[in-house]
């Protein structure tokens, strides 16, 4: 068995179904599950509702070449090499080392089927679309849907996606003498903004009645290349903020001069945990991996909510499924949900 991928959607089975059957990757062979065939390798897939969770099971089919020449597919083109720009995450979202476990998979797929190599690319959302786009891999991994000024660049091919994940983006802060902060969307804003300068703004005061707020400026640390995460707490900022946020919502912004620009999560997250008085916004595992305090964020029901898998199980409850399986995590009710997620999806293309 290569991998295991736990949708967190109850009830989408026969949406799923019909994915992969417009994908031509296969045909039924029992109510409850399909297989598949890609050009470069077999893949058998079964699909399962136990317990109100769907799931996708993939395995290596060990006869893929041999059966290329019954199924039509041409002459054996050798051991099969599968570049996927990122990997999904499969099972709930928490705290954990991405690249550790993508790397498990792919040993694990290693195991199974000796003749293909994986490559695993955490690039971000951004470089691994463009990747899908231009052909250069099979597979890509988005924490956003395809946006409307990308899809000339997949000159007509339809795109499929498969939901992996719903995660939670964490609003992280280094200050020594404040373990507990609240925030909300128009503080937010006016940070990123900046228009708010200092820690003991009133707007931040407010909200942190009794907390030892310091008069130390403010630096606001952002990313600089094109990120989901940038796109999706944009979003937030965008719906919950309303006319407070100016700077719109994308895979890039035009900051701020006073905001501190640094490229990838790993580099918000050591840019946050090394200089005093920064705040920043990076996926909530990358902050446990490194530390940080993270704020809590007022919700939609107007209740202070931290990052964790239950606030993201809240929020995605909440959405609204398309039939392309896409939808928006972000600014959902309930008292419970976390207001910054994000959904992560495999993408590839439909046959």
């Amino acid at each position: 068995m290569a991998s295991k991928y736990d949708l967190y959607w109850a009830g989408q089975l026969s949406q799923i179904r019909a994915q992969l059957e417009r994908a031509s990757l296969g045909q039924t062979v029992a109510a409850s599950g399909l297989c598949g065939r890609w050009p470069e390798l077999a893949f058998g897939f079964t699909i399962g509702a136990a317990g109100g969770v769907l799931t996708i099971t993939a395995a290596a089919d060990r006869h893929a070449r041999p059966a290329r020449a019954a199924a039509g597919l041409g002459r054996d083109p050798g051991p099969a090499h599968i570049h996927r720009a990122r990997q999904p995450v499969p099972r709930a979202p928490r705290r954990h080392d991405r690249a550790g476990e993508r790397q498990a998979d792919a040993d694990e797929f290693y195991r199974v089927n000796r003749g293909a190599t994986v490559n695993y690319n955490p690039a971000g959302t951004g470089a691994g679309r463009l990747d899908l786009a231009d052909g250069s891999v099979l597979f890509a991994g988005s924490d956003s849907p395809v946006p409307a000024s990308e899809q000339a660049d997949f000159k007509g091919k339809a795109v499929l996606y498969f939901p992996v994940q719903i995660g939670t983006i964490a609003v992280t802060f280094n200050l020594p003498d404040v373990s507990r902060l609240k925030l909300d969307a128009t503080t937010l804003a006016g940070i990123f903004q900046g228009s708010i300068k200092t820690w003991n703004d009133p707007a931040i005061k407010a909200l942190n009645p009794g907390a030892n707020l310091p008069s130390a400026a403010l630096t606001a640390v952002v990313r600089s290349d094109s990120s989901a995460t940038t796109q999706n707490f944009s979003l937030f900022l965008q719906d919950a903020a309303g006319g407070v946020w100016r700077l719109g919502s994308g895979l890039t912004i035009t900051w701020s001069a006073a905001a501190h620009e640094v490229a990838g999560t790993t580099g918000v997250a050591q840019a946050v945990k090394s200089t005093l008085g920064a705040i920043g916004y990076v996926d909530d595992s990358a902050a446990a991996a490194s530390g940080l305090t993270v704020a809590s964020i007022k919700n939609k029901a107007g209740d202070f909510v931290a990052p964790a898998a239950a606030g993201a199980t809240a929020a995605a409850a909440s959405a609204t499924l398309a039939a392309d399986l896409t939808f928006n995590s972000v600014w959902q009710g309930g008292p419970t949900a976390y207001p910054i997620t994000y959904p992560s999806w495999d993408l590839t293309y439909a046959r």
